[in-house]
């Protein structure tokens, strides 16, 4: 597993974009200044709700079984 710690930019509408923060957990992914950006599109009300501009979150990385694409 990879753990990597990103701050909440910003949150418009359904749209929350993070970018990663200097911390300790993301030595493990990252020898000097970490980077990254993440944008998320958020429909669910309660999952919105639980994300604040300026607070820190955890996102962890670990292997998933492959999900076959519906056929149409």
């Amino acid at each position: 597993m990879v753990r990597a710690t990103f701050r909440c930019q910003s949150i418009e509408s359904q749209t929350v974009k993070f970018t990663a923060a200097i911390d300790d957990a993301n030595k493990n992914w990252s020898q000097y200044t970490p980077w990254g950006e993440i944008t998320m599109g958020i429909t669910n009300p309660d999952a919105l709700k639980q994300f604040k501009v300026g607070e820190h979150y955890y996102l962890d990385f670990s292997p998933a079984p492959a999900i076959e694409a519906p056929q149409v």
